[in-house]
């Protein structure tokens, strides 16, 4: 009867055991292995309960497929789970694909195994290094240029540096422009004193 109690965990994703208890699959994400750089896949964890209410729809399903009454299946149900309790008073019982049951006291412990997707394996999680992109992020009332090697550069100190190297070609072209004039001045200066000519007087020097 595993077998047909295994089919119907896994369609329905619940099962239960009179006197033992009931399993649940209960899904499972994805999850990054940070040491192993690995990402595992989605998959389901079983889990164990000792309510063993067994649903009439799970009654159903086991006589459509053994074939049999439903009076018939129940019985055949609590001996199956009476067995079972059995067995995990000497020892742990081990359920292929969903986990161990062992007698703790009282109550079973159950040991679950984690239950994989068919089809989904494992991947490689490596850390992709893009050089010179770069994206804007806000920090309080900046906003900041961050790019993925770790500089970051803020956009106002950008702004000011821009503004300063202007400034300085303002003053750089005012020293040439001042400096241009002052020799200008100085040349014209120069030229009007060669062009002026002396006259001589018309009074005439006195021989005595």
């Amino acid at each position: 009867m595993f077998q047909q109690l295994a089919s119907y965990l896994t369609q329905y994703k619940q099962v239960s055991i009179p006197q033992v208890g009931s399993f649940e699959l209960v899904p499972k994400p994805a999850m990054l292995d940070v040491a192993d750089k690995r990402i595992h896949p989605p998959g389901y964890l079983p889990q164990f309960s000792e309510k063993d209410f067994v649903k009439e729809h799970q009654l159903d399903f086991l006589a459509t497929d053994l074939n049999a009454d439903r009076e018939s299946i129940k019985e055949q149900l609590e001996n199956f789970g009476r067995e079972l309790r059995r067995k995990t008073q000497h020892g742990i019982f081990s359920w292929k694909g969903v986990g161990k049951l062992e007698a703790g006291g009282a109550a079973l412990v159950f040991h679950p195994e984690t239950i994989e997707i068919k089809g989904l394996q494992a991947l490689s999680a490596e850390k992709v290094l893009r050089k010179n992109v770069q994206h804007t992020v806000r920090r309080g009332e900046q906003e900041v240029l961050s790019s993925f090697d770790g500089v970051e550069e803020k956009s106002s100190i950008k702004k000011r540096s821009v503004v300063e190297l202007v400034g300085w070609v303002v003053v750089l072209l005012s020293v040439v422009l001042i400096i241009f004039l002052v020799f200008s001045k100085g040349t014209n200066s120069n030229t009007i004193g060669t062009k002026m000519k002396v006259h001589p007087s018309n009074t005439a020097p006195t021989h005595k």
